[in-house]
């Protein structure tokens, strides 16, 4: 069973709205198509960018383990 969808709405200045209806147009989507396509890019993005700086941080983890062993085993 798919996910219960929501609608959400929100204000954008005049210019901001003629920026995002020229880009809906030309990418051939609605207006509202467009929003939500750039709404789900950020959230993927930033659940990319969670997921990569966890994997730094255990790489980290991992590095500064073994400098301290290697520095345990050199003096």
């Amino acid at each position: 069973m798919p996910a219960k969808s929501q609608a959400i709405s929100f204000r954008l200045s005049d210019d901001k709205l003629r920026g995002l209806t020229g880009l809906a147009a030309a990418s051939g989507l609605s207006v509202g198509e467009y929003a939500r396509e750039l709404v789900m890019e950020k959230l993927d993005g930033e659940q990319t960018a969670r997921r990569e700086m966890e994997a730094l941080r255990e790489a980290f983890r991992s590095l500064s383990s073994q400098l301290s062993a290697f520095r345990s085993e050199v003096a």
